[in-house]
């Protein structure tokens, strides 16, 4: 039921989802608690050598999720149609920046 309801609250509102956290039942935004859980794992990442894919964390927590964005954009006073042709502009963007960088044939 605990999970259910912090899946529900993050559908709703995102990373701004007031949430009960499963070990001892505290309330606490989800935005926080990717903190909370960034800080204490950090370290052993570094450790471990894979620290640098934790790193997309901290934009997302600084600039909020995609839709976030939008939603702001939208507040703003963007209108929906502007906003949508951007976000598929930056996503071809994005897949063809992945052709270029992975699917090359390799120099022989």
């Amino acid at each position: 039921a605990l999970a259910m309801a912090n899946e529900q609250a993050v559908a709703r509102h995102s990373l701004d989802a007031t949430l009960r956290h499963w070990v001892d039942g505290q309330e606490i935004v989800a935005k926080a608690w990717i903190q909370n859980l960034y800080e204490t794992l950090l370290p052993t990442a570094r450790r471990h050598g894979f620290s640098c894919f934790l790193t997309p964390l901290t934009k997302l927590l600084a600039q909020g999720n995609e839709a976030q964005q939008w939603l702001q954009r939208y507040e703003q006073g963007e209108t929906v149609p502007a906003i949508m042709a951007q976000a598929i502009q930056a996503a071809q963007d994005q897949d063809q920046g992945l052709v270029e960088q992975l699917c090359l044939p390799c120099a022989a």
